[in-house]
């Protein structure tokens, strides 16, 4: 039985992976509000960089890297809204990187998010400048409204900027604008995901331990996870992509016609790489990583476990809310 089918009967009173939790679902609203009262500038002259900038972040339609950063906050003790600014600084990173992957110069636009992109709204100059304005952005949230020591702040600034730079996002994208229309190999692809949404993730966690001063072995158990939580996040979202069908809402499940294996390798994805067959069996492998690398973490990671498996089941992929057929 694959991992994904063994989520759907849990026993000894753990969550129940069917649904997402109150507590998951009370950190979305909690950031959602926060980015929306978000003040990027007062200048009227710049009225129109900030309604790129605002229209890019607000316009999002998952906000699994917050999510991840406040329950590892609150499973080792700290109140989640207290890493608000954390939250939202990694919500700026991630929008910097969206705006500049859908650009025409980056070879955006295959895999478009939903509604009009950023450089189709306001201009290619203007989105450029708005996504570099999330990273000042970020660092402001850290230094200017973010509590905690001056080590803790180092640290989560540390890993912004990791998440960010050459060894994150900005690596992940050289390496998929310089593959475009070229054969990808399974290291290649690995490479590709470690950089980009790996990155991140891990990022993500990590700000959430380190500001809940987790200790040294517990922000690498959470890392591990972190790591096998984003795998599963890029691999379904790549199978989403090529069935974006609704949802049956009486058992979240969707199906994905298949293709053979190797099929298109000059997409880089998932499925197009291994087949969809192997993609799913490769999330399952994803997912049942993730919850193992929880059971050696002395906290509370009931919640963490459910996004896990909300993120198997597709809910906090953009566009659409799906279960893959296991």
């Amino acid at each position: 039985m694959s991992a994904f089918a063994d989520c759907q009967f849990r026993k000894g009173g753990m969550l129940e992976p069917s649904a997402k939790t109150r507590r998951l679902d009370s950190h979305e609203d909690l950031i959602e509000r926060y980015l929306a009262k978000l003040a990027l500038s007062d200048n009227p002259r710049l009225a129109d960089l900030v309604r790129a900038m605002r229209g890019a972040l607000l316009s999002r339609e998952e906000r699994v890297h917050s999510i991840l950063c406040m329950e590892v906050a609150g499973a080792f003790g700290l109140d989640p809204a207290e890493v608000l600014p954390a939250a939202a600084a990694i919500e700026s990173v991630h929008t910097l990187t969206s705006i500049h992957a859908d650009l025409p110069a980056l070879k955006g636009g295959e895999h478009q998010r939903a509604g009009r992109a950023c450089h189709e709204e306001f201009g290619e100059a203007t989105a450029i400048l708005a996504g570099d304005g999330f990273l000042g952005t970020s660092l402001a949230l850290i230094t200017n409204e973010q509590k905690g020591t001056p080590q803790q702040l180092l640290g989560v600034v540390r890993e912004l900027a990791r998440s960010a730079g050459v060894g994150g996002a900005i690596g992940g994208q050289a390496l998929k604008a310089s593959y475009a229309g070229r054969t990808v190999d399974h290291r290649t692809l690995d490479v590709m995901q470690e950089h980009s949404t790996g990155a991140l993730f891990e990022a993500s966690a990590i700000i959430g331990a380190i500001l809940a001063d987790a200790t040294p072995q517990e922000r690498e158990a959470i890392a591990r996870y972190a790591r096998r939580l984003g795998l599963c996040f890029r691999i379904v979202a790549d199978i989403l992509l090529l069935s974006p069908i609704p949802d049956d809402p009486t058992t979240r499940q969707i199906e994905a016609p298949d293709a053979p294996d190797g099929a298109g390798r000059t997409d880089a994805t998932f499925p197009a790489l291994y087949g969809l067959r192997r993609a799913r069996l490769l999330a399952d492998k994803s997912l049942g990583g993730a919850v193992r690398a929880l059971e050696g973490i002395d906290a509370d990671t009931a919640g963490l476990e459910e996004l896990a498996y909300g993120v198997r089941r597709g809910e906090y992929s953009a566009g659409a809310t799906m279960r893959i057929r296991p």
